[in-house]
């Protein structure tokens, strides 16, 4: 049994433009072409700013590790 061979696509809408935010909570990017992956645009996100105290407080607070 072939389920994708009566499968009818209709077009929903047009995409314009992809942006991208290779840093969390920082400007974008356009871009002209991109990979999608299972976790979304390729690039997209990939890196997000911590704080050092932040982590440490995190860590002793689930008992992860004491200082």
């Amino acid at each position: 049994m072939n389920i994708g061979k009566d499968k009818i696509m209709a077009t929903v809408g047009t995409i314009k433009q992809f942006w991208r935010y290779t840093v969390k909570s920082t400007r974008g990017e356009t871009v002209e072409s991109t990979g999608i992956t299972s976790t979304g645009i390729a690039g997209d996100r990939g890196w997000a700013p911590i704080s050092l105290s932040r982590v440490l407080e995190f860590l002793q607070r689930e008992r992860v590790w004491s200082y």
